[in-house]
């Protein structure tokens, strides 16, 4: 026992946690996810395979930390190329224009959207699910804008 806490109590604790930007949905179309690693992207896109029965279409919206590689990416989600870039003011997210350059030369498309327009783009479209991921760092943007909306 550790801390005097009983095995029950330690299992009910667990139970009631909330893990914010892991799998949350924050609007009925609207997921984010803090995956950026390999492991994150891996069991998001495990979930993600289970959940295109249920949507119109996937929109896949990412961000990466400074330094990250996008082929990380790349590597999880073999096959898609219509990716939006979000435009996080996180100090430790890459910027936008970098990742939008690096989209361009690969696929020759590239869209870049603030946290609030991918918000909005979600409220218009019911039918499609909106999948925020690949940095921790953002999803504060979400989580408090989804708040005021």
């Amino acid at each position: 026992m550790f801390l005097e806490l009983t095995e029950e109590t330690i299992q009910n604790a667990l139970l009631h946690v909330d893990h914010h930007g892991r799998l949350e949905y924050i609007f009925p179309n609207l997921l984010i996810d803090g995956a950026h690693n390999e492991d994150g992207m891996k069991k998001l896109k495990i979930f993600l395979d289970g959940e295109k029965e249920n949507w119109q279409e996937i929109i896949y919206c990412f961000s990466l930390k400074i330094g990250k590689n996008m082929s990380l990416i790349f590597e999880n989600f073999p096959g898609i190329s219509d990716f939006i870039v979000v435009d996080a003011s996180h100090y430790m997210v890459e910027r936008a224009s970098n990742l939008e350059k690096e989209l361009w030369n690969l696929y020759k498309t590239s869209i870049v959207m603030t946290p609030h327009q991918i918000l909005e783009h979600s409220k218009k479209n019911p039918e499609k699910l909106f999948v925020v991921f690949g940095s921790l760092y953002m999803m504060g943007e979400f989580l408090s804008s989804s708040q005021y909306e």
